[in-house]
């Protein structure tokens, strides 16, 4: 899963620069006119993208398409528990308080929460 990090080390590793941090928060890659060199890949702190032959480099955008008809994310809709959330993350943190990102790699700063029970 990508962590959207608010300094993303695959945008910086990238020579083409084709990753981006776009306005919604979410890093996206121009996979069309990706060269596959590989960097984004070994550059990322939670190995969160792969290399798909025939489509370049690929990684999670919280499924831009379902976001922008009004649906949730697939992984958020087939979570059996209801554990998997998306949204603003000041929100998520006011209504999850037990919630930690600091386990992650801070050099990156995710944006994702990890619920989990301390």
């Amino acid at each position: 899963m990508c962590f959207h990090c608010a300094t993303p080390a695959c945008r910086d590793a990238c020579p083409a620069g084709l990753v981006r941090k776009n306005e919604d928060g979410l890093v996206t890659i121009d996979t069309d006119k990706c060269t596959q060199c590989g960097l984004c890949i070994e550059s990322c702190p939670h190995r969160a993208l792969q290399m798909s032959s025939g489509q370049g480099v690929i990684k999670c955008d919280y499924c831009r398409d379902r976001k922008s008809a009004g649906k949730p994310a697939a992984c958020v809709a087939a979570c059996p528990t209801g554990a998997l959330e998306t949204g603003d993350m000041t929100e998520l943190k006011r209504r999850h308080p037990l919630a930690d990102s600091g386990y992650l790699d801070g050099a990156t700063g995710p944006s994702v929460l990890v619920c989990r029970k301390k």
